[in-house]
């Protein structure tokens, strides 16, 4: 009987994205707004269904928040996974309309992460 190779073992990784409008996408019109969300829907759909666990889409309501600014939080299986995510938003000029900000990390304690500031 053949050996069986191990499983992959696979590392979970969350993604946090923060982004508000840049003016071009404001000078869009509603109609094109809503076809650039809808074509980055289709895309991601069946791929965050597979890949992911949205804990989070939001709009931020802090005081320090000067303009609307939006917020996700997504778990997916692996980074892999996540940069798919990524990509989609890049090919559907995501980043061209918004400005954004987002990570993508292993998931961790608070403690090992302050150990890390600490360790800097």
């Amino acid at each position: 009987m053949p050996a069986r190779c191990p499983p992959v073992a696979s590392t979970p990784v969350t993604f946090a994205g923060v982004w508000h409008a840049k003016p071009e996408w404001l000078t869009l019109s509603k109609a094109e707004r809503l076809g650039i969300l809808s074509g980055i829907t289709a895309r991601n759909t069946a791929h965050l269904a597979r890949h992911a666990k949205i804990i989070s889409f939001g709009l931020d309501q802090t005081s320090h928040a000067e303009q609307t600014t939006f917020f996700a939080v997504i778990d997916f299986t692996n980074r892999d996974a996540a940069q798919a995510y990524v990509e989609v938003l890049t090919s559907s000029r995501w980043f061209d309309l918004f400005d954004c900000a987002y990570a993508i990390g292993p998931h961790s304690t608070g403690f090992e992460v302050m150990t890390r500031h600490v360790a800097l």
